[in-house]
């Protein structure tokens, strides 16, 4: 379990509440199993397998075991999504060509660039596979890399509009569960199923996590799971008790970018899709500056003196900026595969110097906290083009769909956070975030075949891929 940090102490025993989490798993196992063994979909056992991820975030690592006599290889869930997943697009590669003719060399711009991100940034780890730990953990990097592209294919097999249904129920009930959580964390146990980051928000309130290992991840699922209300709830009083609690969770992250990713969905949400006048949506935007505005005169105190003002006051050199400009000031000593990670002398020698921390330096804690510059930094240029490239055409081709049906917008809302969130958090192929747009990626290309979601023929969609 070493991809989350567990935090000591956590439950007065160091247990951080396990017991819970198991029994959410068997909750969460349960209900996916009713919802699925009840249902018509075919492939039920991916479908379980996939459900009980969504469900479980973060902390189904818990569940990570190792293979007796393979003590270097464990089975992280990640890992089991791999082999679950590859296994099913084996037996039905046939499917992507009876969809496409025989012709199975069509793919979105974006998938070109995702495959051509993985060979750049496998190429630069090869390269330095002394300091990213030998030619195993390149290997097993990879693999984790190859997981998003199996993943965007194979669930597209999963894809009718029962399982979307069903897909779409189990990220609600996460989410509220998460939600509910971050309720107890924030209002009375800082503690309770805590894993990951411990971060205070303002005097004696920490930010919550949910079942996720950082605040930001919590929102960002959370920010899903309303792009799924708005979807499939039905208009009356739960669809408006479900957006309410969310969002409500999302504001106990505190969590900033993620405020404004909420704002502008619900926002493009109103305006676009349920045709609100614009009148309305500035009254009710002014109601909530006003209701900003008289929490930041009520604790102005609390508010100039927590750590998330008083970490960005204290952003100067040391800070962020100070690792941008490292990016710069290096990238082009080793512009074509970059420096393959945190373990070298000028990742330490830079760091050291800004941060004046030995944990920030060796890499043991810390990063670039941008996305972009630290796979420009990590594995070089063509790297961070080709990973530019996936994010933006990604976002151009669901956009587009959207347009067509409601469906295809989240995906977009997810691709919207993974982009925007990137500028100030790294979202590298082997974070939960990257999984999750992954799967939703699978999920829209999938719903693009179906007619009830896409009347429109395929062959007028075609300038939205490449042939290669």
């Amino acid at each position: 379990m070493n991809g989350v940090n567990y935090q000591e102490g956590f439950q007065g025993d160091g247990s951080v509440g396990q017991i819970y989490m198991f029994i959410y798993f068997a909750v969460a196992l349960g209900v996916a199993a009713y919802w699925i063994f009840t249902s018509q979909v075919k492939f039920k056992f991916e479908l379980l397998i996939l459900c009980f991820f969504l469900m479980t975030n973060d902390i189904n690592e818990f569940l990570t075991f190792k293979i007796p006599g393979l003590g270097f290889f464990e089975i992280k869930p990640e890992r089991a999504l791999f082999l679950t997943f590859s296994f099913l697009l084996f037996r039905n590669w046939s499917f992507f060509k009876e969809r496409s003719k025989g012709n199975i060399t069509t793919m979105p711009w974006f998938i070109l660039m995702v495959i051509l991100f993985v060979i750049m940034k496998t190429a630069s780890q090869f390269y330095h596979y002394e300091q990213v730990g030998g030619p195993s953990k390149v290997f097993t990097n990879f693999l984790e890399s190859l997981n998003i592209i199996v993943l965007i294919y194979a669930v597209q097999i999963l894809v009718t509009r029962e399982s979307i249904g069903i897909i779409g129920k189990s990220i609600i009930f996460a989410g509220v569960f998460t939600a509910i959580i971050s309720v107890i964390q924030v209002a009375h146990d800082p503690f309770f199923m805590r894993i990951g980051d411990l971060r205070r928000a303002f005097g004696p309130v920490m930010r919550a996590n949910g079942i996720f290992s950082s605040e930001n991840y919590n929102s960002c699922f959370m920010i899903l799971a309303i792009a799924w209300v708005l979807y499939s709830i039905p208009k009356g009083a739960l669809r408006l008790l479900l957006l309410g609690f969310l969002s409500f969770g999302v504001f106990l992250t505190f969590h900033r970018m993620s405020y404004l990713i909420l704002m502008f969905v619900l926002a493009v949400y109103f305006l676009m899709i349920e045709r609100i006048r614009i009148e309305r949506l500035i009254v009710m935007g002014l109601g909530g500056i006003c209701a900003i505005l008289l929490v930041a005169i009520l604790f102005n105190r609390e508010i100039m003196n927590s750590s998330v003002v008083q970490d960005r006051l204290a952003e100067d050199q040391g800070g962020r900026f100070g690792y941008y400009v490292m990016v710069y000031n290096y990238i082009g000593n080793k512009p074509i595969l970059g420096y393959g990670g945190k373990k070298n002398a000028v990742y330490y020698e830079s760091m050291l110097k800004i941060t004046r921390e030995a944990n920030r330096a060796t890499g043991t804690t810390g990063g670039i906290h941008n996305s972009y510059l630290s796979i420009m930094f990590y594995f070089g240029i063509p790297a961070f083009i080709f990973y530019t490239a996936f994010v933006l055409f990604a976002l151009l081709y669901f956009g587009r769909l959207a347009t067509i049906h409601i469906f295809f917008s989240i995906p977009l809302v997810l691709g919207l956070f993974y982009a925007l969130g990137g500028m100030t958090n790294s979202y590298l192929f082997h974070r939960f975030p990257s999984i999750l747009f992954a799967i939703h990626i699978g999920l829209g290309m999938g719903a693009r075949y179906l007619k009830d979601f896409f009347p429109v023929p395929v062959r007028k969609t075609r300038t939205l891929e490449t042939q290669v």
